[in-house]
């Protein structure tokens, strides 16, 4: 594997670690690992790591709004298997949202993140990731409704500088931008960002920096790929690990580039390749991010 400017901060070993969130106020870097299924909080500071186990597999959560700069006060929004539920760190307490939709028995929801004005995106997948049977939820003020359907794996959510581009990725068969209303949250037809070949992989996780450019995980692809707005492939950055599964701006300056990881799917052979595999991972990217968006309970 080539040579990689990352380096390893948690070798946890996750099955399908996901959706990296840095809480600015914290200083600390949260992240998911789907199928333990747990979520964890990482403080890259002193190395110290908490683990919450949760009742249902977890695609993505976003942090709320609540608390104060230095503390981790208030809570989260899950996108759980179950359905979209409130997370309270204090106590550990999952709270279900009344009238969100569970994925059901045969799909489970997978990515998601909040938007510029504090809502919160997710989609669900079927288990096979071979059926377009996905679709793609808004929550907002405890309800939640459909706004796009037919995905076979919906990944990325993220959102321009400016708030104005909603991109999202269709893992299997299209990286997409839509034009965003932020204001009416409002997402109009998705339509072809990037050449789904510009970068080994599939297009997975993903998040936008402060000059506008979209940093992708490329799951099967050893990389994260950088993308212009005009969806040129900018630059292409290895990692020790062939399934990089998302990617977060954190650290004081938000200018490291956090990465989660998967093993699973890979043999005895590739594990002994990666020993790495289902690692966090930490690179100077050369830019700076965003603080990331928060829920809005409303």
């Amino acid at each position: 594997m080539s040579a990689s400017p990352a380096q390893c901060i948690t070798a946890i070993r996750a099955e399908l670690g996901e959706c990296p969130v840095w809480d600015e106020r914290a200083h600390a870097l949260y992240f998911v690992d789907i199928h333990a299924p747990a979520l964890f909080r990482l403080d890259p500071a002193t190395g110290a790591e908490r683990r919450w186990d949760l009742p249902a597999k977890i695609g993505s959560f976003a942090l709320d709004d609540a608390g104060e700069a230095g503390a981790r006060a208030g809570g989260a929004v899950l996108a759980l298997a179950s359905g979209f539920a409130r997370f309270d760190f204090a106590t550990g307490t999952v709270s279900p949202i009344a009238g969100a939709p569970a994925a059901g028995a045969e799909h489970r929801f997978n990515d998601g993140a909040a938007d510029p004005a504090g809502r919160f995106w997710s989609g669900t997948m079927h288990v096979s990731t071979r059926r377009p049977s996905g679709k793609v939820y808004c929550l907002e003020g405890g309800a939640a409704g459909v706004v796009f359907d037919g995905f076979f794996v919906p990944n990325g959510f993220a959102w321009s500088p400016d708030g104005a581009r909603f991109y999202i990725n269709d893992s299997p068969r299209a990286m997409f931008v839509a034009d965003f209303d932020a204001a009416a949250g409002r997402a109009d037809a998705p339509y072809v960002f990037a050449d789904l070949s510009a970068a080994p992989g599939f297009p997975d996780g993903m998040a936008v920096d402060a000059e506008g450019f979209l940093w992708n995980a490329r799951w099967d692809g050893k990389g994260i790929a950088r993308f212009a707005p005009d969806g040129r492939l900018d630059r292409f950055v290895p990692m020790p690990v062939s399934r990089p599964t998302s990617c977060a701006f954190g650290g004081p300056g938000l200018d490291r580039l956090y990465v989660t990881s998967a093993r699973i799917g890979l043999d005895a052979a590739a594990l002994a390749r990666e020993p790495l595999a289902g690692g966090v991972f930490v690179l100077d990217p050369g830019v700076k991010g965003l603080p990331a968006r928060r829920w809005r309970a409303r």
